[in-house]
């Protein structure tokens, strides 16, 4: 919402807290619809433990395949994980997922695909709240307008 808000754009939310799993389908409706001017897509911190590093790379390939390949007047913006308590090594696979959405969105494959940097979004552990996974409201509110003026002047308002 604070992004949009900043940008001045009108916010469709296909949010799913907690069980974003980047599933095929899903990939397929968001790709389908006609009523968007640029996408989100931030991947990783909710299938820590669930997929494996190939099953994760699979997934994201084919979610930003899907929605990037078949708008490609469209830019799709991806983002990696932001710091939460794996940043920190508690986690092995908190780099490795990272590096792989890094990976796909700076393939080549999609010219309308930006990569951006969760850790650049929210540069510290100060943002994060009490349970050191979902940043605080300070850190929404970094986060926002970080993410905002990185797509400032990639998409038109």
């Amino acid at each position: 919402y604070l992004t949009a808000k900043a940008l001045k754009m009108d916010l469709i939310n296909f949010g799913f807290a907690g069980s974003a799993r980047m599933e095929p389908e899903l990939a397929d409706v968001l790709a389908a619809r006609g009523d968007w001017d640029a996408a989100t897509l931030e991947m990783g911190v909710n299938v820590l433990g669930v997929f494996t590093p190939e099953e994760f790379r699979e997934r994201v390939e084919y979610f930003v395949g899907a929605i990037a390949g078949r708008n490609p007047d469209k830019p799709v913006f991806c983002i990696d994980m932001f710091r939460l308590y794996g940043s920190y090594g508690e986690h092995p696979n908190v780099p490795v997922f990272r590096r792989i959405v890094r990976e796909t969105a700076e393939s080549g494959r999609h010219a309308n695909v930006t990569y951006l940097d969760g850790w650049e979004l929210l540069p510290s552990a100060d943002g994060l709240g009490a349970d050191l996974v979902h940043p605080s409201p300070d850190g929404m509110r970094t986060i926002a307008e970080r993410l905002a003026a990185a797509i400032r002047g990639k998409v038109s308002t």
